[in-house]
């Protein structure tokens, strides 16, 4: 059951992956030579490539309580391979992994990149690869982010900014497909061909509850879609498990517990009365499953680590073995107890950065390597790579003082920006909020699964102004802490700034690499479709000035809540209102909340 790289990251937009090296003293003009002995030829895939999917044993958390066997295979197409991949991923991963041990990962919506006007198909650029030796892999998720490989902290230099975000490093999801490594060798001034990448379908959740990252209340519930896009599901493989820290003896000492928790599986199936995915319009089949433990109503405050285990119906089979954490609350009438402050040893988790002082770097000239992604509209896909010298800034490094936190400074109301947040702004289904303090700062925003009809937009490709503006709460009062205006038309490094989005038209694409107007780099409004509407929006670079933290321990004062508002000059707006339970870190370098 495998899919053509070319496939698998379809969707609406095909993308194809390719490398290219540095400088590396050839004497060969770029493009002109000849690759040497050994190069995979156009359209034929390395010797040696590892088979996708090849399953490793692993013990399950149980069997489940339900007597399912399995869902019925699909009827696959000639040759077991899918045409298409389904329309559920939306979010393609490249990870990169040189011989010298440099690794990198980017995150790309193949609706969003650009298109190259030769051969007229969606490019991804990588740069500042190094020479020599390299795997590259491929997956595609169903989430708007794409998870960073726990070994991997990198995010891969790109050429072209639109389409593209780096690997998330908080959150963590489950791959809809994914390829083997697949071996590639970076030359200097020499047309290299990847070949063909085979992506398989994977076993994965589709939702689960409760979020990762949030704390909720007891009775916990706890519930999850496991699907395929092709296969199926086999029943008694699917499991859960939670590991959570309980105290133990006087003073306390906690250690880790793990336990199975019995699940009740409903068989599901798109197409049928009873769906997988909310519309029922993926083609998926798979498990509904939900814990029926008596122990969930009173489980101990703090976090809990869960885990989710299934195999999918192909020969051989594939393996899903997912994990997340979740917070709990105390109970309404629990008698406060000391409660471990670590996540749960079993699963790993990523600590958010101290307020002391950290390495920063310089960078200095060597050789480097560029990666050239196409596309191919044909009948069977490949994917070339196109080689060409550059420089590369390795890091050498310093270290910059902590930010001593001041008062926080109230930006002076732009036009559109008040000084209060507007009345009556749309609402989404989900939003995203991410601000980091470093010297490479960042603030990301998302607004997902809402409806906005796309006269609201106005023409920002002529006269529409936007406006991103955040508002804190102090003692329940909103005030606006941060404003970023960008104006309608206009041209970005000889390029319009502003662009339309789908044919026909269903939205627009603010794509400006310098940040020249108040930081703000990239600014997506697609709408048209009700309840898949999704406003983003990207800033950084040195034109970015975020507020200060509010303290030596927190960025925002969260004293109700944080509001993030899109204003524009024809009287829309949207918004998204962060509650105390909404955030995930609060911290001086890193805010973060998500609802």
């Amino acid at each position: 059951m495998l899919v053509r790289l070319l496939h698998a990251l379809a969707l609406s937009a095909l993308l194809g992956l390719a490398a290219c090296g540095g400088s590396g003293g050839s004497s060969r003009p770029p493009g002109t030579a000849t690759p040497p002995s050994g190069t995979p030829s156009p359209g034929t895939p390395s010797p040696g490539t590892p088979s996708p999917g090849t399953p490793s044993p692993s013990p399950r958390p149980g069997t489940p309580t339900a007597t399912a066997v399995g869902t019925p295979p699909k009827t696959p197409t000639p040759g077991g391979s899918p045409s298409l991949l389904p329309p559920i991923v939306t979010i393609a991963r490249v990870v990169f992994r040189a011989s010298n041990g440099e690794t990198c990962c980017v995150a790309a919506d193949p609706i969003l990149l650009p298109v190259d006007p030769q051969p007229g198909q969606a490019t991804l650029v990588l740069d500042d690869l190094p020479i020599g030796p390299a795997t590259v892999e491929i997956s595609g998720y169903t989430e708007d982010f794409a998870p960073a490989p726990d070994d991997v902290t990198t995010t891969c230099k790109t050429v072209n900014t639109t389409g593209v975000r780096p690997c998330d490093d908080i959150r963590n999801a489950s791959a809809a497909f994914a390829s083997a490594p697949k071996p590639i060798t970076i030359f200097s001034g020499v047309k290299v061909n990847l070949g063909e990448v085979e992506v398989a379908a994977l076993p994965f959740v589709l939702e689960f509850t409760p979020p990762q990252n949030i704390e909720v209340p007891l009775p916990v519930d706890l519930s999850f879609t496991v699907v395929d896009a092709e296969t199926g599901i086999a029943g008694p493989s699917v499991g859960l498990e939670i590991t959570l820290d309980v105290p133990q003896g006087q003073p306390p000492v906690f250690r880790p517990l793990t336990k199975r928790v019995p699940v009740v599986l409903d068989p599901c199936r798109d197409g049928s009365g009873t769906p997988c995915s909310p519309e029922g319009d993926f083609d998926l089949s798979g498990f509904k499953a939900r814990g029926v433990a008596e122990y969930l109503s009173y489980l101990p405050a703090g976090p809990v680590a869960a885990r989710i285990t299934a195999q999918n119906l192909a020969d051989p089979a594939r393996d899903l073995d997912f994990r997340y954490v979740f917070v709990v609350l105390p109970g309404p009438t629990e008698t406060p107890t000391p409660t471990s402050t670590t996540v749960p040893s079993s699963t790993p988790t990523r600590v958010p950065p101290s307020n002391t002082p950290t390495p920063t770097f310089t960078p200095t000239e060597s050789p480097s390597a560029t990666v050239t992604a196409t596309r191919t509209l044909s009948a069977t896909p490949t994917v070339t790579a196109t080689v060409t010298a550059t420089r590369v800034n390795t890091m050498t490094p310093t270290i910059s003082p902590t930010r001593t936190p001041t008062d926080t400074p109230r930006p002076t109301p732009t036009t559109l920006c008040k000084s209060a947040p507007s009345g009556g702004c749309g609402t989404s289904g989900a939003s995203l909020l991410r601000i980091e303090v470093s010297r490479n700062s960042m603030l990301s925003w998302r607004w997902l699964d809402g409806a906005i009809p796309l006269a609201d937009f106005g023409d920002p490709t002529s006269t529409t102004d936007y406006a991103l503006c955040i508002y804190d709460s102090t003692a329940g009062v909103p005030a606006l802490v941060f404003a970023a205006q960008v104006e309608g038309g206009g041209d970005c490094a000889r390029m319009p700034c502003w662009s339309r989005v789908g044919a026909p038209t269903r939205g627009y694409r603010l794509s400006d690499a310098s940040g020249m107007q108040y930081g703000m780099e990239r600014l997506l409004l697609r709408g048209g479709r009700l309840g898949s509407d999704t406003l983003q929006a990207g800033a950084g670079g040195d034109n970015l000035e975020l507020p200060l933290p509010v303290s030596i321990d927190k960025f925002f004062a969260q004293q109700d809540d944080v509001i993030v508002q899109l204003v524009n000059n024809v009287n829309k707006c949207w918004q998204s209102t962060f509650r105390p339970r909404d955030v995930v870190h609060n911290l001086p370098e890193l805010y973060e909340a998500e609802r």
